[in-house]
């Protein structure tokens, strides 16, 4: 049995594959929107309406933005002071005002007593948390919790603009040059074959148009990443620093560039393009998953593996942005982290608490499975 139904191709996508990869790989930006709706939390993606006589309709995938969309709103500068709190206790074991007691800072760091192991969702970095909002408090008053909002919003204005530019100006662009590179090294009918299965009863997961709109969107969303990463690297050192001197923004781009260079911006890109990467993945698999749901009873269930995939990509994608936010944040001034190598960054991560939370999590998930199974049974 096929799961996924192909999307209803354009006339121009439902010519030769062999010999015309490139309206494949042009389908997704000439798609009629059929009526959908704009979601204003992902700019990439239009929710098609319900519609319970075709499948076409639960399935249908993400299309190239039709406008801008800035996802930086009140919300998120009110839920500010928690990304600066979980940021702070996140490279805090790499701060070099702890890690150096020779290193000036403001002191603020040094007044509290730090447990040995952190993590931000452990009741025992909550107590540490509040005990770290009240020395904040008493440094700057209430505006310190809202330390790094116009970095922030800059940096996410950027970015929401790329994420309109990119996949309607630049990847047709880049598509078309995959075109041609395959077209001259012979791959174009291998690859047309792998889009579009001829077998009906073989699912493959390349074979499925969610995967290669899944693809596109991550790419796109590597681009504007990539380009936008010098404004997150500024921002997330704003919200960490603890030195002694009150630097502005500006100041503490200039000082970063003559003290450290150009390169210093880019440091931990691989880990953020990673974790973006995993994100997608992630959505993809939920979508799948939903997608299997909508065509089978309900009394059935997901499996586990439909579960636990998301679950293990959202523990690595957690993983990598902690550590491009510690990469990124290193320097050899005062007031921000240590510069270490990967290899020590990655073996004072909290593993022993990360593979608790996973454990405990799929013994859960495998028991409620059981249950359900027991009570279908049963009836």
């Amino acid at each position: 049995m096929r799961f996924f139904k192909s999307r209803e191709k354009t006339p121009a996508a439902k010519k030769n594959y062999a010999a015309g990869f490139s309206d494949v790989m042009h389908e997704f930006y000439e798609r009629e929107s059929d009526g959908s709706l704009f979601d204003f939390n992902d700019p990439f993606r239009n929710e098609a309406k319900s519609d319970s006589n075709t499948i076409d309709s639960v399935t249908k995938a993400s299309l190239a933005p039709r406008k801008i969309v800035i996802t930086y709103t009140l919300g998120k500068i009110l839920s500010h002071p928690l990304t600066l709190l979980n940021n702070r206790i996140t490279v805090l074991r790499f701060q070099r005002s702890l890690v150096d007691p020779l290193s000036p800072s403001d002191g603020l760091w040094r007044s509290l007593v730090i447990p040995k192991y952190l993590d931000f969702y452990s009741p025992l970095s909550w107590t540490f948390g509040k005990e770290m909002l009240v020395a904040m408090y008493h440094r700057g008053g209430i505006f310190e919790f809202f330390k790094g909002v116009p970095a922030v919003a800059t940096h996410h204005v950027s970015r929401d603009l790329l994420n309109y530019v990119v996949p309607v100006y630049l990847a047709p662009k880049v598509e078309l040059a995959c075109t041609s590179i395959f077209d001259y090294f012979g791959c174009q009918r291998l690859f047309a074959k792998i889009l579009e299965t001829k077998d009906e009863s073989v699912s493959h997961p390349i074979a499925d148009s969610a995967f290669v709109d899944c693809w596109r969107m991550a790419y796109c969303s590597l681009v504007s990443e990539a380009i936008c990463y010098p404004g997150l690297t500024l921002a997330s050192r704003i919200m960490i620093y603890d030195g002694p001197q009150n630097l502005g923004t500006l100041q503490m781009l200039q000082d970063i560039i003559d003290t450290e260079g150009y390169g210093a911006l880019y440091r931990g890109l691989g880990y953020r393009l990673g974790s973006v990467l995993v994100m997608h993945l992630e959505k993809y698999y939920l979508d799948r998953a939903r997608r299997q749901e909508s065509l089978l009873d309900d009394s059935y269930g997901t499996s586990v593996a439909n579960e636990l995939i998301p679950l293990s990509l959202k523990v690595a994608n957690a993983t990598l942005s902690q550590l491009s936010l510690v990469k990124r944040c290193a320097s050899e001034m005062p007031g921000y982290c240590v510069v270490e190598s990967d290899a020590k960054v990655l073996a004072q991560m909290p593993w022993g608490i990360i593979s608790t939370q996973f454990v405990i999590t799929a013994s859960l998930v495998y028991l409620r499975q059981s249950l359900m199974g027991d009570l279908n049974v049963v009836h």
